[in-house]
């Protein structure tokens, strides 16, 4: 696994060290500050090896070695159903790039179409797999900046008034970030 991403872990009740239980944003808000979401977040990674990112006010993302917050986004966000689900999705679609790559940073290489199985994580020697890891890691968190400067400029549009009109314009925003600028002309993404 690449990744994993969650809106609200909680901790189980009980003794020893029990795995994070996830919780969805229906659940009501949480009750963790931000440093035990980050130790929260941190330690799941570092069990699982793979990046872990809460969404929320404050996203977490962390590899087990680096843990970021991000804390742009609005909270209109948080009303729109599926928009945690949905950023699951945009993260797998930068970590499918970033698999798809060479070395994780750059185009296909030539003659290569992106059709190629990218190696096992356990192959490669540990330079190789250092360097897939903080990639990862790297498109993970453009995701997460994507998906919620996106969200912040859509929320301050004029005439956004709440979740219904936020949808479109975030939707607008994702595009013209992705495409850079407004997202108008033809070409490649930045994905």
């Amino acid at each position: 696994m690449a990744a994993a991403c969650s809106e609200g872990l909680e901790q189980r009740q009980g003794q020893g060290q029990n795995p994070p239980q996830q919780r969805g944003v229906d659940s009501g808000p949480s009750s963790r500050l931000l440093a035990e979401k980050v130790a929260l977040v941190r330690d799941l990674a570092r069990m699982r090896r793979c990046v872990v990112v809460m969404s929320g006010e404050v996203d977490v993302v962390s590899d087990g070695e680096r843990t970021v917050s991000v804390a742009n986004g609005h909270a209109v966000m948080g009303m729109v159903t599926g928009s945690g689900c949905a950023l699951g999705s945009v993260i797998a679609a930068y970590i499918g790039v970033v698999d798809g790559c060479d070395d994780g940073h750059d185009d296909f290489p030539p003659g290569d179409d992106g059709d190629n199985e990218p190696p096992p994580a356990d192959e490669g020697d540990d330079d190789s797999r250092g360097k897939r890891e903080i990639a990862r890691f790297t498109a993970v968190l453009a995701a997460c900046l994507l998906y919620s400067i996106a969200g912040q400029r859509a929320a301050n549009k004029e005439w956004v008034r709440g979740p219904g009109t936020f949808v479109g314009a975030w939707i607008d925003e994702l595009r013209a970030l992705s495409f850079g600028g407004e997202g108008k002309g033809k070409g490649k993404g930045v994905l």
